[in-house]
């Protein structure tokens, strides 16, 4: 008895049922884990586990910290430049590394000034590390595109932005 797809469907020719099942399992296979080549070579943050902060950055009037939890309520707390510092002595949180997640909508010129100036607020507030990431929209750290880290490039934030929208 044939099992193949051509046996199970009279109207696809014989000789097709192979290739074309080895077409839909390389389809299935590469669809979605392509990377995009412009970004396959860029380093990529494995270090989730150790970030004593996590910040998720919009603009200067409005971040979170994700890690540790900071919320109010069940909420988490908007955090402003201006009220960073009161807020992070409030978490009494470790300083060994701090991680910035910020968006994609910055233009390459912004995110190297945004860069520069996480790390150097990060660094008054006694971090002995600072990791920019790209963001992607998730809530998973481990796989972001690293923007900066000052261990490995210190004062040379990347300025690698590609468009995802008009």
């Amino acid at each position: 008895m044939k099992t193949d797809l051509a046996a199970s469907n009279p109207g696809v020719p014989q000789w097709m049922g192979p290739w074309l099942t080895a077409f839909l399992c390389a389809a299935v296979c590469t669809g979605c884990s392509s990377l995009d080549p412009q970004t396959a070579h860029l380093p990529r943050f494995h270090e989730s586990h150790r970030a004593d902060l996590v910040v998720q950055f919009y603009s200067w009037d409005l971040f979170h910290v994700l890690r540790p939890e900071y919320r109010e309520n069940g909420f988490l707390v908007p955090v402003s430049r201006t009220t960073f510092t009161p807020h992070l002595q409030r978490l009494r949180t470790g300083r060994t590394l701090a991680v910035v997640v910020v968006g994609v909508n910055y233009s390459p010129e912004e995110q190297t000034r945004l860069v520069r100036e996480w790390e150097a607020l990060l660094s008054e507030n006694g971090f002995e590390r600072c990791v920019c990431l790209r963001g992607n929209g998730a809530q998973k750290i481990d796989g972001l595109i690293i923007l900066s880290d000052t261990h490995l490039t210190p004062h040379k934030p990347s300025t690698h932005m590609v468009s995802k929208g008009p």
